[in-house]
């Protein structure tokens, strides 16, 4: 065991110590429970009991990413779990983890399940509307995802033309570990492509921003115009921007 290993423990036994006195002194919990209380909330992934208990079927969790950027893809997955005996711990919607927790994460979510990947360009996005394109990723991920699929969670409100049975979840990267993994999967992917699209365009530094409105892309655009990788179709606001 190396000494971040140790530190790791040390930190959860400080923690854990502290949430004991402060339920302890409110009388509410003992020792173990407060234990198990605090290893739940820190180390399960996501929903797992509700997914796995609940619903009983071959569930497929889908989530978007990409969304609201100004430039790059709408990347969609969809991820199906082989078992809920070994599934990775600290599975969370994917803007609550860091970039290298996220790699990890990633290569053993493929390792454990089965995976559909969809990338919606900026042409399309223009051409189709966020949303139908949004729609379109979601049916092509799961079309890509060949495993068998009871169930379909999908994370938002969207209306997707399938012959399985769907679930639109509000929040469902928060609730349900298939969709928190699919955020992950499509995060990762997509953050990496805007890396690689950073080297030809490193003025709009998306190595950092993947494309999204900060102040720094705004800048950039102000500066140096758009290019076909931004989405000329979103309201790109400089009004105010001080350079």
């Amino acid at each position: 065991m190396n000494r971040f290993q140790l530190a790791e423990i040390f930190v959860v036994v400080v923690v854990t110590m502290k949430l004991y006195l402060l339920i302890r002194h409110l009388s509410l919990l003992n020792y173990p429970q407060c234990l198990y209380l605090y290893y739940y909330f820190y180390y399960f992934p996501a929903g797992i009991e509700k997914e796995s208990s609940s619903l009983k079927k071959k569930v497929c969790g889908v989530d978007e990413v990409g969304r609201g950027a100004l430039a790059g893809p709408l990347v969609v997955a969809s991820v199906i779990f082989k078992s809920y005996d070994n599934i990775p711990c600290n599975i969370k919607d994917s803007k609550q983890v860091n970039f290298e927790k996220r790699k990890k994460l990633f290569k053993s979510i493929l390792k454990r399940s089965h995976v559909g990947i969809s990338c919606i360009d900026a042409k399309t996005i223009d051409k189709e509307g966020i949303t139908k394109s949004t729609e379109i990723a979601i049916k092509s991920s799961i079309d890509n995802n060949k495993y068998q699929k009871d169930i379909i969670l999908i994370d938002g409100n969207y209306n997707i033309n399938t012959n399985y049975e769907t679930l639109n979840i509000v929040k469902g990267d928060s609730n349900y570990v298939s969709i928190a993994a699919a955020s992950i999967v499509a995060k990762v992917i997509r953050d990496y492509i805007m890396i690689l699209e950073a080297n030809q365009f490193p003025q709009y530094l998306w190595h950092k921003n993947k494309g999204y409105g900060t102040k720094d892309h705004l800048r950039a655009i102000q500066i140096y115009g758009i290019t076909d990788f931004h989405r000329k179709s979103f309201k790109i606001s400089l009004i105010n921007l001080k350079l």
